[in-house]
């Protein structure tokens, strides 16, 4: 095989005929303890040369019946089964199975008392069963004119498989579960922090205040959280905008597609049409609240709600966005790395997505003001403690429910 271009696996097995990389051999300088040597008795046997004389018969295989690894493996899995803790492979390759196997080789030979288990044979020639054998059994026979030996040996390969105490052969059914509460508190503790809260206060006035600058030399990557470690930076964010009207049908559109019914009329008093309604107002005025412009709303990349990279928002976010990013600042908000979204009908999914479990969350003794102001503070696009929005001064609020009047005045008014 070593001499086929197109052969690129090496063997697994060692060469008895060979000092390098053969395990059995040992240093023999200085050596007194010649009772415990590891020296062995090995032998090749030659299959197909036209002077071969010795070796009559031969077979190889796998032997599945032996309790080997992967056959208690195989065990485990189907006593598994019957308590609804399935588990599988998850690599499509067999060598993983296969180098489990208890390989054997049966040889018949001239009689020879000599042949012992334990000793070795090299068996060449053939293809992948090629290497060494160890000995463990061993059958004369001798009749009239005859005497002829039957041994069997397992193959031997270069490397052992690890020890079971070295290497985890398990997992608890709830460690994943634990590990998934302990980062979960750990970000609630985080965002609760007095530093978080302060924070979190000056970004929303400033998404609704300040002004975008692009930051040209990209100099934001080192605050992208590691979930979107890959994301690459663009030299030049293209500038998107849609009109009102269009985005608020575009919008009814993809509240529709989540399966979120619309009415014939929107005076109903049908709980679909209510949910609709309150979907369709909020999330308007969120975007509003970052995008509005005089003509529309106006974003780079699609990302109405200036939505970064700071924060991780889940799988919907990741099939949302086209992995790339660019830096902004906005007030008090220096060099932010912002997400590319690949249409508007995406980001709004996403939009849909974040918000539509929080409906439940509106308060019928608010106006609609306080209401919107209130979610887009704690739970748009990702939630937030609640003392980010009770720690807010009057005037902060005011500056926030003002604008959300217009956004809604501005829905009120499409045909």
């Amino acid at each position: 095989m070593k001499d086929n271009v197109d052969y690129r696996f090496r063997d697994d097995a060692f060469d008895l005929r060979r000092a390098s990389d053969n395990p059995l051999v040992e240093s023999q300088s200085n050596k007194k303890n010649w009772d415990k040597s590891n020296k062995v008795v090995g032998f090749n046997i030659d299959i197909s040369n036209q002077n071969q004389q010795i070796f009559r018969n031969f077979s190889v295989g796998q032997d599945v019946g032996k309790p080997t690894a992967e056959s208690l493996e195989m065990l485990n899995q189907m006593a598994n089964q019957s308590r609804n803790r399935s588990t599988g492979s998850q690599n499509v390759s067999l060598y993983n199975l296969y180098r489990n196997r208890s390989y054997e080789c049966s040889v018949d030979m001239l009689g020879n008392a000599l042949i012992q288990p334990m000793m070795y044979f090299n068996v060449r020639n053939i293809p992948m069963f090629s290497g060494p054998y160890m000995i463990t059994s061993v059958t004369h026979q001798i009749s009239d004119g005859e005497f002829s030996t039957t041994f069997k040996g397992t193959r031997q390969p270069f490397y052992s498989l690890p020890k079971i105490d070295s290497f985890i052969q398990s997992l608890s059914l709830n460690i994943i579960s634990k590990l998934q509460e302990q980062v979960k508190a750990n970000e609630e503790k985080s965002k609760s922090s007095p530093e978080n809260v302060i924070f979190q206060k000056n970004n929303v006035i400033s998404n609704v205040t300040g002004t975008d600058t692009i930051t040209k030399n990209q100099d934001c990557s080192d605050k992208i959280n590691s979930g979107y470690v890959g994301y690459t930076p663009l030299d030049g964010p293209t500038l998107t905008q849609i009109s009102y009207k269009d985005f608020r049908n575009l919008l009814g559109d993809r509240i529709v597609a989540s399966g979120i019914p619309k009415k014939t009329t929107v005076n109903s008093n049908t709980i679909d049409n209510l949910t609709f309604v309150q979907m369709s107002i909020f999330l308007f005025s969120f975007i509003y609240l970052d995008s509005a412009s005089s003509s529309g709303l106006k974003a780079y990349e699609n990302n109405y709600s200036t939505i970064n990279l700071t924060e991780t928002y889940g799988a919907l976010f990741a099939s949302s966005v086209n992995k790339k990013f660019y830096c902004l600042s906005r007030g008090t908000n220096l060099n932010i790395p912002i997400a590319s979204f690949i249409s508007a009908e995406k980001f709004i999914d996403f939009a849909i997505g974040k918000f539509k479990d929080k409906l439940s969350l509106i308060d019928a003794n608010l106006t609609p003001e306080v209401n919107i102001t209130k979610l887009y503070v704690t739970k748009y696009p990702s939630t937030q403690p609640d003392n980010v929005y009770t720690e807010m001064t009057e005037q902060d609020k005011n500056t926030l429910e003002n604008k959300v009047k217009q956004a809604i005045d501005i829905y009120k008014s499409l045909n």
